[in-house]
Parts: structure tokens; C-alpha cells; sequence
């Protein structure tokens, strides 16, 4: 259920960034498509996929996902701060999902760029998460 494990930890991730106050305090929203004229910066929740790792009796998928924090380019500090914010919540944390258990969630890389001609700041978290399916 390679599909619905990727599904859920989206949702999942969703869920608990959205609920952190402090981290809503430093952007404007969090989008899976981010709606025109939305303000500087969000975050994106972006690509990601996901695999079926082969185990006796049991459902594990691996999914990767990426977070992409968009701020305007008047140098990094804001993108970096919101990043620390993502890794602090999210490295070795937990996540609430219906019908998988989450086995591990970890940060495998961050990295920032100038984008948009310049004018913006584009800032990445790529992130796995190991979940196995609960029997029903």
C-alpha cells in the first residue's frame, strides 16, 4: 500500500507543522499548491516517493519526502531559521498517521539556493520516514 503509506505521512507531516505554533509564527501557511499571491515565505509540502521494503508478514514502506521553504532573497538567515524549526520537529520526532505506525522520521539532507532570477531564497528538507501498516 506503497500509495496510501505516502499519503498518510504527508497528511501526517501537515498536521503537526501546522499545529506548531512557533513555526506558524515565522510563515504564512503551509501548501501542498500554493494558492496565487500568497505571501513570503510558506513552505511547500513537495516530491517525494515512496517503496515497499520487503519484510516477513508486515507492510514496511520507506517514503521520501521533500519540504521546500520559499522566502525572499535578502540573504538566508530567514530560510535557515525556519529550517532549524523543521529539523528541531521533525528529526527523530514523531507522527500521528491512520493505520501505520511510524518506525523512524529523519532528516537525510538540507540545502539552500538563490531562485527566481535572484529574488528568492528557495530552502530544502529531504526527509525519510519508515512506516509500518498496523493490522487491522
Amino acid at each position: 500500500m506503497t500509495n496510501l503509506a505516502f499519503m498518510e505521512v504527508q497528511h501526517a507531516l501537515y498536521t503537526k507543522l501546522s499545529g506548531d505554533g512557533v513555526l506558524m509564527g515565522m510563515v504564512d501557511g503551509i501548501y501542498d499548491v500554493v494558492p496565487q499571491q500568497s505571501a513570503l515565505p510558506y513552505i511547500v509540502l513537495g516530491d517525494g516517493s515512496g517503496a515497499l521494503l520487503p519484510a516477513d508478514g508486515v507492510s514496511v514502506t520507506e517514503c521520501r519526502l521533500t519540504l521546500s521553504v520559499w522566502t525572499e532573497a535578502h540573504g538566508r538567515k530567514t530560510a535557515m531559521t525556519i529550517l532549524n524549526r523543521l529539523h528541531a520537529l521533525l528529526h527523530l520526532g514523531a507522527l500521528t498517521m491512520d493505520g501505520f505506525a511510524l518506525v523512524i522520521l529523519r532528516v537525510e539532507q538540507a540545502e539552500t539556493e538563490l531562485r527566481e532570477r535572484g529574488t528568492r531564497i528557495r530552502a530544502q528538507l529531504i526527509l525519510q520516514a519508515t512506516v509500518v501498516e498496523e493490522e487491522a
